[in-house]
């Protein structure tokens, strides 16, 4: 199999007219999908990943209507700290990723000094698999060893790092907060609603001399 048809195949994994993003696969945004799914959205799927997105990678897909309720989910100060201590470790928390929080579940400090020390654990993580045995690398060495000693810290204080599975819980009380039933009604239930019975029944009737003539108009079927 050639470059090209190997891009091509890949490629085809997906649908790209309902292409959302590709993630990793214990992304938070996969997180939010596989609740959104749950919950009941239509017209939303897991997927093979488009093109060349590396190995481990999730193809979210969705219509139109998916992806609003996604974006919508996304574009809350809660979804946005908990991507960034899930996703985005080299930036770093601080108190203004916490000002505009409404829910709850979000205002404890406790939460929030765990997320940070989540996002701490995910950038030794991260800088670790970059950097590999850190040969050549001395003052990146030096640094991460420094926040692995942070981390220590944090943890031997008392500190709880949250699970995936934590981390999903909150992003299910994001989600509860900001949908309501209607948007997991399935997409197509209206236009069901408006058919007509006659619109649905194909009636049974015998075709006409002309009606004939046009589906056999060179009279192969005699």
């Amino acid at each position: 199999m050639s470059n090209k048809e190997q891009e091509l195949k890949e490629f085809n994994y997906g649908t790209p007219e309902d292409f959302l993003t590709n993630t990793g696969e214990n992304s938070t945004e996969v997180m939010l999908a596989e609740v959104l799914i749950d919950k009941g959205l239509k017209g939303l799927r897991i997927d093979q990943p488009l093109g060349s997105a590396g190995k481990g990678a999730k193809g979210i897909f969705g219509t139109k209507r998916a992806r609003e309720i996604m974006e919508r989910i996304d574009d809350t100060p809660e979804f946005d700290v908990i991507f960034k201590a899930c996703d985005v470790p080299d930036i770093r928390l601080n108190a203004s990723d916490f000002a505009d929080l409404t829910l709850q579940e979000f205002k404890g400090t406790k939460l929030q000094e765990e997320l940070i020390t989540l996002q701490l654990k995910k950038e030794i993580e991260n800088l670790k698999r970059i950097f590999l045995d850190f040969s050549g690398y001395p003052d990146m060495k030096k640094s991460v060893e420094k926040k692995e000693q942070n981390l220590t810290f944090f943890i031997d204080s008392g500190v709880h790092i949250p699970t995936d599975e934590e981390i999903k819980k909150l992003i299910e009380a994001i989600v509860d907060a900001n949908t309501t039933p209607e948007d997991f009604k399935e997409e197509s239930q209206k236009a069901k609603e408006t058919l007509k019975p006659v619109d649905l029944k194909v009636q049974n009737r015998t075709l006409r001399a002309n009606e004939v003539a046009d589906l056999d108009p060179y009279g192969v079927r005699k």
